[in-house]
C-alpha cells in the first residue's frame, strides 16, 4: 500500500546520522535560528518568549493538531479559538470578531497551504504574530516564503513531515525585539542524551523500513491506528534540543529540497485535476502558495473514498478528524467554531510524492 505520508531514509542518510552521533560538536543557535527536538518545543520557546502575562488569550485555529494546543498551555497561556475556511486557511472574519481578546495569534499553514499572514496582521496589528510552518517549509504566496512574516516562526522536519528528516524542528526569530527573551528560554533547554541520540538513529532506520508500502500494509498502518485510538493529548512532552543525529541528516538533505518541492507541485496539480474529473463533488481548496506537501480535499462521502482508494492499495485518510475532540481537551465549546466542526466530517488528505 501506498502510504499517505512519506518517509525519506536512505543510506546515505544512515551514514550522515553515524557522523553525526560521533561529532563532539554540539547543536547550537545559528544567528536567529533556534534547533530543537520537535516543532511543538520550538512553538513552547516562542510562546514562553513573548512574555505575556499569566493566562492571556493566544489564538490558534480550531482545526489543528493537538501539539498546537499543548504549547500555548504548556507556556501558560489559554487558548482562544479561530474558526477555518473550507479552504484550510484561518478565517479572518471570526478573527475581527474575537481579535480584541487576543494577545497574540498562532497561525498555522496546514498541509502546506500559505495563509496571508499580511492580511491577517492588518485585522490585529498590535500583538505578535508566531508562523506554525510544520507543514510549510518553502511554501511561497505572493513572493514571501512561510515564516517570513510573522514575528517569530516555527518549522518541522519531523517524521513523515516536509523535509522528513526525524524528530527535529526549529524556530526562527523574524523580530529582534523577541531575540533575547529566546535566548534565554532555549538555554533552558538541555542537550539530548547519548543513549537518545542512539535511539534515534535506530528509529531513522526502523521508520525507514515500516514505511515501505509492503510492510506498511501488514504492520504499520494496524500498529498506527491502535495508537490513535487514544484521544488523550493533554500530556507534558519532552522538551531537548535537537539530536545531532538528525541535526547532521537535516544539513546533508537541505539542498536537495526544492528539487523535491518541484516534483511535489508536479504531482499535486496533475492529481488536482484527475481528482476533479472523477470526483466532481470532491471540494479541493485553493493550492496558492502550496509546497506540494500533501493534497488535502473535503468530501461528504468521506469513508466511500477512503474504501475506494484502499481497494486500490493507496492510503487516503482523514488527517486532524479528531481536531475538535483534542480542542475540547483544550476548553473547546461546541459551536464556536461551526465550519471546523464540520470540516473534521469531510477532511480527506492525499499523498503527492509518487
Amino acid at each position: 500500500m501506498i502510504p499517505r505520508l512519506e518517509i525519506r531514509y536512505r543510506f546515505s542518510d544512515f551514514y550522515q546520522s553515524l557522523k553525526g552521533l560521533f561529532s563532539t560538536t554540539a547543536v547550537v543557535p545559528i544567528g536567529d535560528v533556534f534547533y530543537c527536538n520537535h516543532s511543538r518545543t520550538a512553538l513552547r520557546v516562542a510562546l514562553s518568549s513573548l512574555q505575556l502575562p499569566a493566562n492571556a488569550k493566544v489564538g490558534i485555529m480550531a482545526f489543528n493538531c493537538h501539539t498546537v494546543m499543548n504549547a500555548v498551555i504548556q507556556a501558560g497561556y489559554n487558548i482562544e479559538f479561530i474558526d477555518v475556511t473550507d479552504d484550510l486557511r484561518l478565517d479572518t472574519n471570526d478573527l475581527k470578531f474575537k481579535s480584541q481578546n487576543l494577545s497574540a495569534l498562532v497561525v498555522t499553514h496546514l498541509f502546506g497551504l500559505q495563509n496571508d499572514v499580511m492580511a491577517i496582521r492588518s485585522i490585529c496589528p498590535q500583538i505578535p504574530i508566531i508562523e506554525d510552518c510544520a507543514h510549510a517549509y518553502l511554501s511561497e504566496l505572493n513572493h514571501h516564503q512561510a515564516g517570513s512574516l510573522g514575528d517569530l516562526a516555527t518549522f518541522s522536519i519531523g517524521v513523515a513531515k516536509f523535509p522528513s528528516i526525524g524528530d527535529g524542528g526549529y524556530l526562527r526569530v523574524n523580530n529582534a525585539s523577541y531575540l533575547p527573551a529566546v535566548k534565554l528560554t532555549y538555554n533552558d533547554l538541555k542537550s539530548p542524551t547519548w543513549i537518545g541520540e542512539v535511539k534515534q538513529l535506530i528509529r531513522g532506520v526502523v521508520y525507514g523500513w515500516m514505511y515501505t508500502p509492503l510492510l506498511y500494509a501488514w504492520i504499520t498502518l494496524p500498529l498506527k491506528q491502535k495508537k490513535n485510538a487514544s484521544l488523550e493529548v493533554t500530556r507534558k512532552e519532552t522538551e531537548t534540543r535537537m539530536c545531532r543525529v538528525n541535526y547532521s541528516r537535516f544539513k546533508h538533505q537541505i539542498a536537495n529540497v526544492p528539487v523535491i518541492k518541484q516534483r511535489r507541485l508536479q504531482r499535486i496539480t496533475e492529481l488536482a485535476s484527475t481528482l476533479h474529473e472523477t470526483y466532481p463533488t470532491l471540494f479541493i481548496p485553493n493550492l496558492d502558495g502550496s509546497n506540494g506537501f500533501m493534497l488535502p480535499t473535503l468530501s461528504t462521502q468521506r469513508d466511500s473514498v477512503i474504501i475506494g482508494f484502499a481497494s486500490k492499495n493507496m492510503e487516503v485518510a482523514p488527517h486532524f478528524s479528531n481536531a475538535i475532540q483534542w480542542a475540547q481537551q483544550f476548553g473547546y465549546v461546541l459551536g464556536t467554531c461551526k465550519n471546523a466542526e464540520t470540516i473534521v466530517h469531510r477532511i480527506i488528505v492525499f499523498p503527492t510524492y509518487y
